[in-house]
């Protein structure tokens, strides 16, 4: 079916004649669909492995490699994301946050320079990525496996390139515990990781010395989290947690010892990641085919107006394309209503956020500047147990905050997706009724098809608010949802930095000092709070009123460019001397393609 489109040069020609919109736009229509069939032949579908650091990500990774390749001791933490292709040779190469890259010696040590935190502390050497190649056949059909850094071992300098991989995906493999079970700091992040992919796999990681009834229990603990995450977030969750014993599978790789292998119950994760390299390819081929019909389509359509403009006279002309200009003026009038609607809503949700995070704050900072004292005040006034209390104070606060701020952007996305609904089915009636529309729709779509951002694909420093592409025509209503990366940078402040900042001051003080020693950190914690809130939720949504600006001067640029050039068309003493006859020959041929498509 793909070399039927690909090597058809009527066809191509064709498309590239009638589905084309000059209007901003310089890409062809065979342009297009020749880099979708090459995606076909390497299709990637690349899939994170995330969780807490000390879950065994690394090691897990391992065994489904079968080789005892990326550092995973247990002082060990990743700090910078990993990325596993197939290759028909093994190499590595580090890819630097400048640009530069060079390629090291794949073996555990040359790659724990770069990807342990011990080696590499707050990824201070600045690593974007590493990418190492293995000809192993489960990464054959476009499967790439990602080692993240885990839950609270993230980093300004590695959080940003972390959330990245996050934001662009679909699949993802949440790594949980056994012993402790899911605690709330994972359950946090979970739910808001969880709602920016389409499905997700569950792996419980098991280590020696977990007892049957142990790992019985956390699995009923476990899913109840998850069912209740689930709910909560209007999440499909199918009840399944894959218990795998990563550790025994790699040991029983490298011995070859098949019946611990079995044991390890590694193979029914292997299977289901199989089952998601082989279904990403299907998928491909009928994104492909119904992009290519939809640009048919197109063709099609501006065929029949050709062939309806070429019985008219030069009155009845003018009056054809005054009636389309009309009615693109009046469509434009209507969408900039529920545009700038949009747009207040959106100004007003920003001022609401603002007063919101700062109480949010204040709130929290005060909870802990009271519970601190409260100990102070029983007479630990220094000592690892003060030092302890204010990192778990610390945590419990900010996991509050994180939990309400989450909520209340739930809420605003939530009142977003509503209006963008309204905005949606306007266009797909536009679309479905004027020629016009359709032009400069598919305009849009072509700019997205290049990779520029256009349509509602609010895209932000949280990982992205609303994916939605129903502007750009091509969907009707949302496609994604609530991310929240905003959980990530919430607990990356949580990973003890205040608390054990603070530690010498507050062992160096006695009672009547120990408040005023720990004032400073206390408002620190709360100036990193509402600096992680503001600036993320602020992010998110500048870019939604960057998105819809856009579209806007879009289409407002559209509707003077096409007064002129309908203009022009007419002042050149425009004459109809199409060939009908050959026209209907093409709309026939077009038909015909469309149909061996479907």
């Amino acid at each position: 079916m793909i070399n039927t489109i690909t090597e058809d040069d009527k066809l191509l020609t064709l498309l590239d004649k009638y589905s084309f919109t000059s209007f901003n736009n310089s890409t062809k229509i065979s342009e297009i669909i020749l880099k979708l069939a090459k995606n076909i032949e390497n299709p990637e579908l690349i899939v994170p492995v995330l969780g807490s650091q000390g879950t065994g990500k690394s090691t897990l990774i391992n065994a489904i490699l079968g080789i005892n390749i990326l550092p995973n001791d247990a002082d060990e933490t990743t700090c910078v994301p990993v990325e596993i292709r197939y290759g028909d040779k093994e190499n590595a190469i580090v890819y630097f946050q400048s640009g530069k890259s060079t390629e090291i010696k794949l073996s555990c040590d040359a790659l724990r320079e770069f990807v342990d935190n011990n080696e590499n502390q707050g990824n201070e050497k600045s690593v974007s990525h590493i990418v190492f190649k293995t000809p192993n056949k489960l990464l054959k059909n476009g499967l790439v496996i990602v080692d993240l850094p885990g839950v609270g071992s993230l980093t300004k300098n590695n959080q940003e390139t972390t959330m990245r991989y996050i934001r662009q995906l679909c699949t993802a493999i949440f790594v949980i515990p056994t012993v402790p079970t899911i605690r709330r700091s994972e359950e946090i992040f979970i739910r808001g990781a969880w709602s920016s992919f389409s499905s997700a796999i569950f792996v419980q990681n098991r280590w020696d010395g977990e007892t049957d009834e142990e790992v019985a229990d956390s699995i009923a603990f476990n899913s109840t989290v998850l069912e209740n995450i689930a709910k909560n977030t209007n999440i499909k969750f199918n009840g399944k947690i894959c218990v795998v014993n990563a550790y025994m599978a790699i040991l029983s790789k490298i011995h070859n010892n098949i019946d611990e292998f079995k044991k390890s119950n590694l193979n029914e994760l292997i299977t289901e990641l199989e089952n998601l390299g082989n279904n990403r390819v299907e998928n491909e081929k009928i994104y492909f085919k119904n992009k290519v019909i939809s640009f048919i389509d197109t063709a099609e359509t501006n065929i029949k107006q050709l062939i309806k403009e070429s019985q008219m006279n030069e009155e009845q002309l003018k009056a054809e394309h005054e009636r389309i200009r009309k009615e693109f003026e009046k469509s434009t009038n209507e969408i900039k209503v529920i545009i700038n609607d949009l747009v207040e809503c959106v100004n007003t949700e920003k001022d609401k956020s603002n007063i919101f995070i700062s109480e949010l704050s204040k709130t929290a900072a005060e909870n802990l500047r009271v519970d601190i004292c409260k100990l102070i005040d029983c007479g630990i006034v220094d000592g690892e147990q003060l030092t302890d209390a204010f990192s778990d104070y610390q945590e419990n606060y900010m996991l509050d905050a994180i939990e309400q701020h989450y909520d209340f952007m739930s809420q605003i996305t939530y009142e977003l997706s509503k209006k963008l609904e309204i905005l949606a089915e306007k266009i797909q009636i536009e679309r479905a009724t004027s020629f016009e529309a359709q032009q400069f729709e598919n305009g849009q779509a072509f700019k997205y098809e290049k990779g520029v951002q256009v349509g509602i694909d609010i895209i932000g420093d949280l990982g992205g608010v609303i994916a939605y592409s129903g502007i750009i025509g091509s969907v009707g209503g949302p496609v994604g949802a609530v991310i929240g990366l905003l959980v990530c940078a919430g607990i990356r402040i949580i990973a003890g930095i205040l608390g054990k900042k603070a530690k010498n001051k507050i062992t160096a003080n006695r009672a009547l000092q120990a408040k005023k020693a720990i004032k400073p950190f206390i408002e620190e914690f709360k100036d990193k709070i509402h600096s992680a809130m503001l600036s993320n939720t602020t992010s998110v949504l500048d870019s939604t009123l960057e998105v819809l600006n856009s579209y806007m001067n879009d289409r407002n640029d559209y509707y003077e460019t096409m007064m002129l050039s309908k203009e022009q068309e007419i002042n050149s003493e425009y004459k109809n001397e199409y060939n009908v006859s050959k026209l209907n020959e093409k709309l026939d041929y077009l038909e015909n393609k469309k149909e061996t498509l479907k």
